[in-house]
């Protein structure tokens, strides 16, 4: 398994948050307990005091009154303490041990010592012959208070597991309860380290190699809960679409490329082979000069071949009479040179749009009218201009052969189709729709429609 990096967030929430905050539980749980036990013995060092004092003034004043000592010590101690939790005793001023009652005391008397003393020198009091830590079994409460009348000392002694119960013992152990919680979250966080911060992380190595331009780099498994690893066949999938439009891209560009070079020789050649002779042939006549003039017709021929050079290059007609009579003076030349049955109709008030758009419009139609001279084998053509008040729409329409069309429109580059890709991306760059439907055998019609973003202000341009 890998190292975790520090700068990792996962690395930083264990060690900066999470394990600090569960050592700061247990610790807490552990001395919150302690402070507990610590209450009780208060409180049962405060209750044995109480009982002792009232024992002792009871005694004291029996024996003042004349009872004997052992039949005030054994009728009282009856009375006030609880003889079977706890051991009784009256030591003298010897340290002897005289009158005892209860529980049988401690076989080491020594740990009784310092309170008789103290008791023997007028004083009242708890001690802990244990050092005062009543959590263990043998520890032992012993309160003790003065006979002023006799000079001797009342000493009870309390165990502490008589005190305690069996609940008490068993809060003292649960703080240990959290040790399993614990490893079941670390176990938990470990699982979520593995099966989604780490996948996570090679998913991220994954994407920035796909940035670099590898497009191979997502198809290795990250592994990971279900989700991360539909989230990484999704990104593949995307990554293979990107690798594909690409490559689309590369073949569109090389076809517009490869079109503008064989423009370039189209136009060489028709310069070279009308108009150039021509010229060639009226600078002989031209030196010729006596011999005859120059004949108007080979003059009107190059003009008449430049016009349609011109024409060709940049549609002039569409710049001066606007976008219909631009078409319907292409629909009559593809139907002089190409053959093709075109009809052309207009519907609506012709209005004059931007150039852009109207140069959009115009190379579409010019594009479509040489795709159906080229492959559809077409015997009718129809081309409608429709003029609305909220758009311009034009159909170009045929009975060819058809085609499928894809799915998705960026693999008609892959198919070869690039005319169509031309004829969609320039309706993309001026904000237009445009739509190709299509079937074997059924023909094609090629829709694009403008919507005027403001009627008043863009018709009439």
């Amino acid at each position: 398994m890998k190292i975790l990096r520090w700068r990792s967030l996962s690395l930083q929430i264990i060690l900066a948050i999470l394990l600090p905050l569960t050592l700061a539980a247990i610790i807490l749980s552990f001395y919150s307990q302690d402070l507990h036990h610590i209450a009780m013995q208060q409180m049962v060092a405060e209750r044995n005091l109480r009982t002792v004092q009232v024992l002792a003034q009871a005694v004291d004043g029996r024996i003042q009154a004349g009872d004997p000592a052992e039949q005030a010590f054994t009728e009282l101690a009856g009375r006030l303490a609880q003889p079977g939790l706890v051991s009784l005793q009256i030591y003298n001023a010897d340290h002897a041990l005289v009158y005892e009652a209860g529980r049988s005391p401690l076989v080491d008397h020594l740990a009784y010592h310092d309170s008789v003393l103290a008791g023997l020198d007028g004083g009242s009091g708890v001690a802990f012959p244990d050092g005062g830590h009543t959590h263990g079994g043998g520890s032992h409460v012993i309160a003790y208070a003065p006979l002023p009348s006799t000079g001797w000392v009342l000493v009870m002694d309390e165990a502490w597991q008589d005190v305690s119960s069996t609940e008490l013992d068993t809060t003292q152990t649960a703080p240990l309860i959290l040790i399993p919680f614990t490893v079941l979250a670390f176990a938990v966080l470990f699982l979520i380290l593995r099966q989604v911060v780490m996948p996570l992380q090679r998913l991220e190595k994954q994407t920035q190699a796909l940035g670099a331009g590898d497009y191979s780099a997502l198809a290795a498994p990250v592994g990971g809960i279900d989700e991360i690893r539909s989230l990484q066949q999704r990104m593949a999938a995307m990554a293979e679409n990107l690798r594909q439009a690409r490559q689309n891209l590369k073949g569109y560009i090389g076809s517009i490329t490869r079109g503008v070079e064989e423009e370039r020789m189209r136009i060489a050649r028709e310069l070279h082979d009308q108009p150039l002779q021509s010229l060639i042939a009226l600078k002989h006549q031209s030196q010729a000069g006596s011999r005859g003039s120059v004949q108007p017709q080979v003059l009107q021929s190059v003009i008449d071949d430049l016009r349609a050079l011109v024409r060709g290059l940049r549609p002039v007609m569409l710049e001066d009479l606007g976008l219909t009579a631009a078409l319907e003076s292409l629909a009559v030349i593809a139907q002089k040179d190409g053959g093709l049955p075109v009809t052309f109709t207009v519907q609506g008030e012709e209005y004059r749009l931007p150039a852009d758009v109207e140069l959009a419009f115009f190379r579409v139609a010019q594009e479509g009218l040489m795709n159906v001279q080229k492959h559809a084998g077409a015997t009718r053509v129809d081309l409608q201009l429709v003029y609305s008040a909220e758009m311009l729409e034009m159909t170009l329409s045929d009975d060819g052969s058809g085609f499928i069309v894809p799915e998705r429109v960026d693999t008609l580059a892959a198919d070869g189709h690039f005319g169509l890709v031309g004829i969609l991306e320039r309706a993309a760059l001026i904000g237009a729709d445009a739509g190709i439907h299509s079937a074997p055998g059924e023909g094609t019609t090629l829709t694009m429609r403008y919507k005027l973003r403001n009627p008043a202000g863009d018709a009439g341009v």
